[in-house]
């Protein structure tokens, strides 16, 4: 049936071609309904505005940190971008949204209150306080409304964690009381079960390697600050590649001062097209001690293996597509650095 309707939209003049994610999406909306899930969680693939998951009637609307990213399709400025983000607003809908600039900020409140949406300020309406992190996860606490939950858990890594936690437990108090009840026993239980693959994800190992797919700036900033709480007095070697569109030379001054060494490859699998490894080896110059290039991804990981030495950090960043990549070549290495 899918192929069908894929087929007369494609024959539509005035509808078209369906992309590959608008098919995927699709897919996933019928499946829920066919298996009757009681709770869909729904990711906008790009902006969500114009997204083909904005066809969905939410319970309860999320909106993340906003940051700088596919501005060629999205805007330049953080305003724009948030207009954008925004266009998941429905009348009526409860919104949270986590802690924004305020010129994010303002944009997102003037929509909600232009649908007579609802909306749950991080740092206003609930807020997170961090209790500790390490590198076996982070604890802490969320207040909603007048009440604190003390002692959360999640087994991801970075200070940031406490923030995602609170907005993810802001959604899930709105969604028990829209009437899909959430117990704090569940809650807790769900926090400590997340898993986040390729984001502050850590392996043991002599070095260790250290995943995480920042690939903006402020995806950039984050990771250095748990790299800095997390890894104290320790300097990694980045094997990094990353899209040319992208805001190649912030991400480079974020990161590379933190490390001994870089090299640098490229994805062989996404989209978009990779920035050239030996054009970010001469952009790092001066910002890192040590430079190489390496244009199979694997034998970047070797090198910066050999740089790092047993007792040292390997950090792979600058493209979810480089992570998953080598997530996956390395697979059977990472399963028996777990167990």
């Amino acid at each position: 049936r899918l192929r069908e309707e894929a087929e007369r939209a494609a024959a539509d003049p005035n509808v078209g071609q369906p992309t590959e994610f608008e098919v995927g999406t699709a897919a996933a909306l019928t499946y829920f309904a066919q298996a009757a899930v009681d709770v869909a969680v729904v990711e906008v693939g790009l902006g969500g505005r114009l997204d083909a998951t904005n066809a969905v009637e939410p319970v309860v609307s999320v909106i993340t940190p906003i940051g700088l990213d596919h501005t060629r399709v999205l805007g330049n400025t953080l305003a724009e971008i948030a207009a954008e983000k925004a266009g998941i607003i429905k009348p009526g809908v409860p919104v949270v949204c986590a802690l924004q600039a305020p010129e994010a900020r303002d944009v997102i409140a003037a929509k909600a209150k232009e649908l007579g949406a609802p909306l749950y300020l991080a740092g206003r309406d609930f807020e997170g306080r961090l209790l500790s992190a390490g590198q076996e996860g982070t604890r802490f606490a969320v207040r909603w409304r007048d009440r604190w939950l003390e002692g959360l858990q999640v087994p991801l890594l970075g200070p940031h964690q406490a923030g995602n936690g609170a907005v993810a437990v802001a959604a899930v108090q709105l969604l028990s009381e829209a009437g899909f009840p959430v117990s704090e026993d569940a809650l807790r239980r769900g926090l400590a079960a997340v898993r986040w693959p390729g984001r502050m994800e850590l392996y043991p190992g002599k070095p260790a390697l250290l995943f995480d797919g920042a690939h903006n700036a402020e995806g950039a900033q984050v990771l250095a600050e748990g790299i800095r709480a997390l890894f104290p007095g320790q300097r990694p070697v980045f094997v990094l590649g990353m899209l040319d569109e992208k805001p190649i030379d912030a991400m480079l001054r974020i990161l590379l001062p933190l490390g001994q060494a870089a090299v640098f490859t490229a994805a062989r699998v996404g989209r978009g097209t990779p920035a050239d490894p030996g054009d970010l080896a001469r952009r790092a110059q001066g910002l890192v001690p040590s430079v190489g290039v390496e244009r199979d991804p694997l034998a970047a990981v070797e090198l910066a293996r050999r740089w790092a030495g047993p007792d040292g950090l390997v950090c792979v960043s600058g493209s979810l597509y480089l992570v998953g990549e080598l997530q996956g070549l390395l697979a059977g290495e990472l399963r028996g650095a777990r167990e």
